[in-house]
């Protein structure tokens, strides 16, 4: 009889341990997520260029892209020293987004165990493939509702405000 005690007193630890490994991971992919918004941001308002979080659902995996820097202009000669008057179109934008520089452009993956449960954001709400989340030069960006999940009954959302709030992460059943 007591070492069905014993037995079922270790199983009792072991499992409880289980179980806050998986909140844990949850509360600390959360948190990191909710960072890595916050960075993208300030970088955004710092640098003068769009930036954006993209978010592989399927895949549990995020990253930060850039748009790149402008082409360097040809310097300008002072107007006296020309013969014409360069009539020269401006160049155009590149909108292709970049992997942030000075990062190893590898994703960032969730921990085993946690997985994007859907976005929430103006235009509609996403349950798998894609989501990308931009942020303006101003810090500006949609407001959006990043949900998580570590198991069927722990969830966790990281919510980013249209404007330069800082994200907030919070624990609570998805509705």
């Amino acid at each position: 009889m007591a070492v069905i005690v014993i037995f079922a007193l270790i199983a009792g630890v072991v499992v409880s341990r289980v179980g806050n490994t998986a909140a844990q991971g949850l509360r600390d992919d959360s948190r990191q997520l909710a960072a890595t918004l916050d960075f993208a941001r300030s970088q955004a308002i710092a640098l003068g260029r769009t930036h954006r979080v993209v978010l592989d659902l399927d895949h549990a995996q995020f990253w930060i892209e850039a748009l790149p820097l402008p082409a360097p202009a040809e310097p300008v000669l002072a107007w006296a020293e020309l013969d014409e008057l360069p009539l020269i179109a401006p160049r155009a934008e590149n909108t292709e987004f970049a992997p942030l520089q000075g990062t190893p452009g590898v994703p960032t993956p969730l921990r085993s165990g946690v997985a994007f449960a859907g976005v929430e954001a103006e235009g509609g709400d996403l349950t798998g493939g894609v989501a990308a989340l931009e942020f303006a030069p101003d810090g500006a960006t949609g407001a959006t509702r990043i949900w998580l999940a570590a198991g069927e009954s722990t969830r966790a959302f990281v919510e980013v405000a249209a404007l330069a709030d800082p994200t907030r992460v919070g624990f609570d059943a998805a509705p």
